[in-house]
């Protein structure tokens, strides 16, 4: 069995084939899946079973969109035009001195990281100007009006807005709309195109956005050709200190602050898995995307399903295809079960206490012997907590979408917790 530091061989292929068939027969509920891979010695190869309509057209770009937003700004990273470091009220002409004043500390990293602080939980579509380009002002002054949820830097918080200020950044040094970069600088280089599923009297480049993909649809290939280039080295020499894209990622990771059966790490926009493998995940309604590099057997792939029913099967699918290869592929952590006697032993007061963001509100409250949650966006029906290790606890019924689990984090000095956590956003105490 090989290493999870080994390549996929292209030798291989045949046996990926057969298996992929396989599992198409045993999971029909699967849908048309199509699995994209390559190393930096092959070409891009691909498959998909059963064959699908509208192969051309793609899939929608989703939060697919943010490793291309990731990949453009990483690019001027290397060329020295901007860093990681450098502070948003720096690169975007924001008139309103107060909105500048609440920006300060902000970086590019933060925002594709996730961990700008700003509380965009309740933000709409970003605000655009008549040519297409993102309404930088506008934008600003919706983000800042909440109160932050955190300092910048302090925690990972995952939503829009970030990426939405990025592809300001990125029109800002290009003077041009994102669309009109995206297709330039990443797309043309590979001889692929731009697709649109374009709406009656709307502007093209207003339908792509740098967060959520907007009305902008990627095909596999497309998405492998990106996955690839961050593989690779740069083209020509450049200015920059670092080697490659994956060096600026590796400078610029940030660790999660709570658990999470997945992910480990935000890397520049690139979730970081463990073992050197980074990516993404993007779901529409009837369709899903997973991207996947491993930085050390330079190995990209790409899987979708379309058409499928029920749980988005591509995680599965992942482990099944590629673990041989890479045993620790589509790996998913259980929680660490906690001693009975130290649940016995557990401060419920410590726990308990409302939490919000803009969007929604998390009241956390106990009886004598337990504690239990209510959703006020879900009509606030009761979910007994049960205590796992680390001031983690899975909701029962579980919450499937929202709360499979949420855990406490950042103790304050009273011994409660400022902060809780299911895995993707937090939520601040206010009492």
């Amino acid at each position: 069995m090989a290493t999870q530091t080994d390549a996929l061989q292209i030798g291989d292929v045949t046996e990926l084939e057969l298996r992929l068939s396989k599992l198409a027969r045993q999971f029909p509920q699967a849908g048309a899946v199509t699995v994209a891979f390559t190393d930096v010695r092959h070409e891009c190869r691909a498959f998909t079973t059963p064959s699908r309509d509208g192969d051309e057209m793609g899939l929608p770009a989703g939060c697919m969109a943010k490793l291309f937003t990731s990949a453009l700004l990483s690019r001027l990273v290397l060329l020295r035009k901007i860093s990681p470091d450098d502070s948003v009220v720096a690169l975007l002409p924001i008139h309103e001195r107060e909105v500048r004043a609440q920006l300060v500390g902000v970086t590019v990293a933060h925002l594709l990281n996730h961990a700008h602080g700003l509380d965009d939980s309740a933000l709409g579509a970003a605000p655009l100007l008549s040519n297409g380009s993102i309404d930088c002002n506008a934008l600003c002054s919706e983000m800042v009006s909440a109160p932050s949820l955190f300092a910048p830097g302090a925690l990972y918080n995952y939503g829009h807005g970030g990426g939405y200020l990025a592809g300001a950044i990125v029109e800002q040094l290009y003077a041009m709309p994102f669309a009109s970069v995206l297709q330039s600088e990443l797309l043309e280089p590979h001889g692929l195109r731009l697709v649109i599923e374009e709406q009656a009297g709307a502007d093209a480049v207003a339908l792509v956005c740098p967060s959520t993909g907007g009305d902008w649809y990627v095909t596999e290939l497309q998405l492998l050709k990106l996955l690839a280039q961050q593989l690779a080295a740069p083209e020509s020499p450049t200015p920059s200190p670092a080697a490659d894209h994956l060096s600026i990622m590796r400078a610029c990771s940030q660790r999660l602050p709570g658990w999470s059966p997945t992910e480990k790490s935000i890397n520049l926009g690139w979730k970081g898995y463990g073992w050197d493998w980074y990516g993404h995940d993007g779901r529409s309604a009837s369709s899903s995307l997973l991207a996947r590099i491993n930085a050390k057997g330079k190995f990209a792939l790409v899987i979708s399903c379309v058409g499928f029913s029920g749980i988005d099967p591509s995680y599965v699918l992942l482990s099944r295809l590629f673990r041989d290869w890479f045993p620790e592929i589509g790996r998913i952590d259980a929680p660490r079960s906690i001693d009975p006697a130290a649940a016995q032993d557990m401060d419920l007061g410590a726990f308990t206490g409302t939490y919000r963001t803009r969007a929604s509100t998390v009241v956390v409250g106990r009886t004598d012997r337990e504690l239990f949650v209510r959703l006020r966006d879900q009509g606030g029906r009761p979910h007994r907590l049960i205590a796992a290790a680390d001031n983690l606890f899975l909701t029962a019924p579980a919450v499937r979408d929202a709360f499979p689990f949420m855990q406490f984090i950042r103790p304050a000095a009273d011994g409660r917790h400022e902060y809780l956590w299911n895995g993707q956003n937090v939520w601040r105490r206010c009492a």
